[in-house]
Order: C-alpha cells, then sequence, then structure tokens
C-alpha cells in the first residue's frame, strides 16, 4: 500500500501510474478534482479501479487560493477474484474508505486528508480524528490502517494531539514507531522555505498491526 499528497492529480499521473507497478492500494490526497473530474481516475491505469471525493465547491464562481483536498483511493482489479471490496460510507469530506473482505477475515483501509496545524483547524482536526472512530465502531473491523496526509509534524502540536489520541485509542502509528521520532524523516519538502516536515503517517490499530508488520 501508498499513500501520496499528489497535489494535483493531473501533474503526478506519471508517478501514480509507477506507485501502480508496485502496490496494490494507493490512497492519495489532494487530487483537487472538480465534480465533474471524479471519473478520470478510473482512466489513468486500466488495471486499477477507484473511487474520488471532491472537496471543492464550482458552485461558488471563480476559485482563488489553495484548492481544498480531494481523496481517491485505488483497488488493483486482482481483488475482484476472490477479495470482496466494498466502499465505506464517511461523513467528512476529509476521509474515505474502503473494506476488504477475504478469507473469514476483515481489513479496513481509512484514507485521510487532515486540516493545516494552525489554531483555526483544531477543532476540524479533533473532528476528523472522532470521525475516524466512530467509522471503526460502525464497520466492526478490528484490523485498520488509517494513511494520509495527517498534517502533524511529529514534534508540532498537531504531531502531539494525533499522539495523545492514538494512545487514548490504542492505535500505533507506525511509520514514527519503526522509523523513530528522532530519524531526521521527513514526507514534506517546502518549496518557498525549504524547511523539511514530517506530515504524512501511517495509524494502525493492535490487529493491524500483527497483521502487516510480523
Amino acid at each position: 500500500m501508498a499513500s501520496f499528497d499528489c497535489k494535483s492529480i493531473n501533474r503526478s499521473i506519471d508517478h501514480i501510474r509507477l506507485f501502480c507497478k508496485e502496490v496494490d492500494i494507493i490512497a492519495l490526497q489532494e487530487t483537487w478534482f472538480l465534480k465533474h473530474d471524479l471519473e478520470f481516475a478510473n482512466k489513468i491505469v486500466d488495471s486499477f479501479a477507484s473511487f474520488s471525493k471532491s472537496c471543492v465547491d464550482s458552485l461558488k464562481g471563480i476559485l482563488r487560493g489553495w484548492p481544498y483536498g480531494g481523496l481517491t483511493m485505488w483497488r488493483k482489479s486482482l481483488f475482484e477474484s476472490d477479495v470482496v471490496v466494498s466502499v465505506v460510507e464517511c461523513n467528512s469530506n476529509r476521509l474515505a474508505a474502503i473494506k476488504l473482505s477475504f478469507h473469514n477475515r476483515q481489513i479496513l483501509f481509512i484514507n485521510v486528508y487532515r486540516p493545516v496545524d494552525i489554531e483555526d483547524n483544531l477543532t476540524e482536526l479533533t473532528n476528523t480524528l472522532s470521525n475516524m472512530s466512530a467509522i471503526i465502531d460502525e464497520c466492526g473491523v478490528e484490523a485498520v490502517l488509517m494513511v494520509g496526509d495527517y498534517n502533524a509534524h511529529s514534534t508540532a502540536r498537531f504531531g502531539s494531539e494525533m499522539s495523545a489520541y492514538c494512545a487514548e485509542q490504542t492505535w500505533n502509528c507506525t511509520d514514527i514507531d519503526i522509523l523513530g521520532i528522532n530519524s531526521k524523516t521527513f514526507t514534506f519538502l517546502s518549496e518557498a522555505h525549504g524547511t523539511v516536515k514530517w506530515l504524512d503517517h501511517c495509524l494502525a490499530t493492535s490487529a493491524a498491526r500483527k497483521i502487516f508488520l510480523m
């Protein structure tokens, strides 16, 4: 599985096609889709299927500034033979989810795009985490992977909030656990300032960690 904040799917098609050669599931954030673009994702790679969300309200007239989010989850067509893949309804446009059912086992994948780390977004941050918990409870699935752009630098405020919530829910932040918080890992490079941050993460329930990190 791969997670990729593509910052416009149109400019990242070549990278997405490379991912499709290596992994079976791809979680994309910041696709910047308009409503009428959603079917475009199904045409990039023939062997993959997808479902997408648009967070851009084109009814507001001319679009200005930074486009808001957008999520796509991909699944390789080989799943159709022995795995039942179902789209999970999410009330938040910051979340997209699919559930895989196979051999009496279920795995839930949640694609996450959280708001940037500013004071005004703290409530929305909390709501996003709460919505993730609600989806897990409603699905009743023990093995859950939650990947994406959390906009939570490991040592900043949102990173601390995320870590505290993980501890409360007994989730693991697997990337930090494996690589180490002092590893100088980064997933974001600011073109304007040349600074780096560790904003993207993979959270997992204990059951998922046992499956994928045996």
